[in-house]
């Protein structure tokens, strides 16, 4: 309330023409409401009234707010996942994020990854492997515990068990790639 008619009195005054704010206010039931409402001074009837009006945020923002602790949860288990995970463009392979696993299987630093392809840094054993992954989604198959072989920096053969999936950030498909090095387990 005291928000409300300090805005009030702000537009009453001619300080401010046209007021927008954001409220909390409790229904009748006592759960809590969101609110977005404008105000302005106009003239009524010859006389100066408020015009509010006040357009119920309450589900809009309940799920701002899910969206950003779900983010909050993938970015958490994306840097400490102790596995290999990539988000990559779909059409060429470029590396829009690796997580730290990534760098210490790869032997690379994230300047390094960031913004280049997987042919730029040689990183499949067979290139074609990852085309028919990108294939297999496209045409609506699962991709999951595929083994597959890349190259790390020093060029150094390693083998993973990986599984991916297509997201979109914003307009463009990506894919999500998550590999468990079996290099080791292989050998012996």
């Amino acid at each position: 309330r005291p928000r409300a008619a300090k805005i009030l009195a702000q537009v009453e005054s001619g300080e401010v023409l046209n007021a927008r704010i954001t409220l909390r206010a409790r229904r009748r039931d006592g759960s809590i409401l969101d609110l977005d409402v404008s105000a302005a001074l106009v003239d009524f009837r010859g006389r100066p009234a408020f015009l509010t009006t006040a357009i119920d945020m309450t589900e809009s923002r309940r799920v701002d707010r899910a969206l950003q602790e779900s983010e909050r949860l993938f970015s958490t288990a994306f840097v400490t996942a102790p596995i290999a995970m990539v988000i990559s463009t779909v059409a060429e392979g470029r590396y829009m994020d690796v997580n730290p696993a990534f760098l210490k299987m790869f032997g690379y630093r994230r300047e390094e990854v960031i913004g280049r392809t997987s042919a730029d840094l040689n990183k499949w054993v067979d290139p074609e492997q990852r085309t028919a992954i990108v294939e297999a989604l496209r045409e609506g198959r699962e991709v999951r515990e595929v083994e597959c072989q890349f190259r790390t920096k020093s060029g150094e053969i390693r083998s993973g068990v990986t599984s991916v999936e297509t997201v979109r950030i914003g307009d463009l498909p990506c894919l999500v790639f998550i590999s468990r090095d079996i290099t080791d387990r292989k050998r012996a």
